[in-house]
């Protein structure tokens, strides 16, 4: 079964990765983070990516993508982005895995 934009799981999936998108960079509750779910038929082409998007607080844009639907995305699949030098993994004692 295909979702599409209107579909309330994507949706609910869209808004957990937003949120966590939030918390791993430390983003201000103002920062403009964007989520979206594409879909490719093309031969070659993953059938899903989940690209994420946001400006940090020095304006920077970021983009990423993860190679699976939006709601098999993880919350360890977030924590997985950027570069550990400039945002160091926090204490994980106080998660779930």
């Amino acid at each position: 079964m295909l979702s599409g934009p209107s579909d309330p799981r994507l949706q609910l999936a869209l808004r957990m990765i937003k949120a966590w998108v939030r918390e791993r960079f430390a983003l201000a509750g103002d920062a403009t983070v964007m989520t979206t779910q594409l879909n490719c038929t093309e031969p070659g082409c993953p059938p899903h990516e989940t690209v994420i998007a946001f400006w940090d607080d020095t304006n920077a844009r970021h983009q990423f993508k993860i190679v699976k639907a939006a709601r098999d995305v993880s919350r360890e699949d977030v924590w997985r982005l950027g570069d550990p030098a400039l945002h160091p993994d926090p204490d994980h004692s106080h998660h779930d895995h």
